[in-house]
């Protein structure tokens, strides 16, 4: 089975006042079809980077990206792609922002504004859809942002830091809504579809991915690719388990965090 992400030999160098800086050098990554990957790493050293490469956006100096076996570099909408700041559209409604992507692809819009109706319902706020983005708190417009990459039929999610502007406990809620929303996905190949999540949070990416990687300050390299082998779904409660603790603890060894 050919890989659904592959980056082979990236590099990836940017300019600065201070001169040119390299965040990824020959960098490597495989991605399996259907898995749930989360990436940690310090501040900097470039995990936003590895996912403007996957969604065309960014050219690399030098390599080869592929989506689903297909050349990316260049090419974007090979995945839904999901930025750390929401990026709603100010004179779209709530409703129409979150079916956008959907919109884009081809989807007819009445369906997809039903289904966007339904997805911010699950996320409670089914309420909102017909304000703008600017009358919602921060939080609010997060959750219109994950419904958008989610009603994306891409079969590639790239998701950065995609709660990071909710509370703990709306956090740990849409985490289990996520979980719930994917798993009740299937592709027409039978797959569900594949995550890639830059988290800073590392109980996150242990609670939502199957591998974490765990990169080093830049220019990135892999320091850690951990299998992690609870069932699906995950409970909150699952962060006072022994091997959890265990394998948080060998994450934040591999970031230098005693």
């Amino acid at each position: 089975m050919s890989a659904a992400i592959e980056l082979g030999d990236i590099t990836v160098t940017w300019d600065s006042p201070k001169g040119a800086m390299t965040v990824l050098e020959g960098f490597d990554l495989s991605v399996e079809p259907g898995s749930f990957v989360a990436i940690v790493g310090p501040s900097g050293c470039g995990k936003s980077t590895i996912l403007r490469v996957l969604a065309g956006l960014l050219e690399p100096q030098s390599g080869h990206v592929e989506v689903g076996g297909i050349s990316a570099i260049g090419r974007p909408g090979l995945c839904a792609w999901m930025p750390q700041h929401d990026a709603l559209l100010p004179w779209r409604t709530v409703e129409a922002n979150a079916s956008l992507g959907a919109e884009v692809a081809g989807l007819d819009k009445a369906v997809a504004r039903r289904n966007a109706a339904e997805i911010l319902a699950r996320l409670g706020i089914g309420e909102v859809g017909d304000r703008w983005p600017s009358e919602l708190s921060g939080g609010m417009r997060q959750r219109v942002a994950v419904a958008r990459t989610l009603l994306s039929p891409a079969p590639v999610l790239l998701l950065d830091e995609p709660f990071g502007a909710l509370d703990a406990l709306t956090r740990r809620e849409v985490q289990s809504w996520l979980q719930q929303v994917l798993d009740s996905e299937t592709a027409p190949d039978g797959q569900n579809r594949t995550v890639l999540l830059v988290t800073h949070d590392v109980e996150e990416a242990l609670l939502l991915a199957e591998r974490v990687i765990v990169l080093s300050n830049a220019p990135a390299r892999i320091v850690a690719d951990l299998h992690v082998d609870f069932p699906f779904p995950r409970a909150n409660s699952l962060v006072a388990d022994k091997r959890f603790v265990e394998l948080r603890l060998e994450v934040l060894q591999a970031l230098g965090i005693e």
